[in-house]
C-alpha cells in the first residue's frame, strides 16, 4: 500500500465515522445506545455501533445497536422521517396499551364492586 492509498483510506474512514455519528444522532430517540457508540463497523447489511458508558462510581454498561447500511447513503431528512414514523407508531401502541390497561382495571373494579354489592345486600 502506498502512502497516497493509505492517506485516502484514512480520509474515507474518517468520512465513514462522521457519517455514522450523524446517523446515530438522528436515531438516538429510538435507542439510547446510539449515544454511546464509539465504535462502528459494517457487518453484512448492517452498520454495527458499539460503545461503553462508564459510571463515576466505577461501573460500566456496554451498549450495542445497529442500523441498515442503506442509511449511509440516505439523506438525513429521509432518516429523520423514518425515525418520526417509528416514534409515532410507538406512541400509538403505548396509547392503545394504556387504554387497554385502564379498561381492564375498570372492569376489574366493577366486578369487585358487584361482588361486594351482592355480599352486603
Amino acid at each position: 500500500m502506498t502512502k497516497e492509498e493509505l492517506d485516502k483510506f484514512e480520509e474515507l474512514q474518517d468520512l465513514f465515522y462522521i457519517r455514522c455519528e450523524t446517523i446515530c444522532d438522528i436515531l438516538r430517540p429510538l435507542n439510547s445506545a446510539y449515544k454511546f457508540a464509539d465504535s462502528v463497523r459494517i457487518s453484512g447489511d448492517l452498520v454495527i455501533c458499539e460503545g461503553t458508558e462508564y459510571w463515576s462510581y466505577g461501573g460500566q454498561q456496554d451498549y450495542y445497536a445497529n442500523f441498515p447500511k442503506e442509511y449511509l447513503y440516505m439523506d438525513d431528512k429521509e432518516i429523520q422521517k423514518i425515525v418520526d414514523e417509528e416514534l409515532k407508531k410507538r406512541a400509538e401502541a403505548e396509547s392503545r396499551r394504556k387504554a387497554f390497561d385502564e379498561k381492564q382495571k375498570t372492569e376489574k373494579e366493577k366486578a369487585e364492586y358487584e361482588r361486594l354489592k351482592k355480599i352486603y345486600e
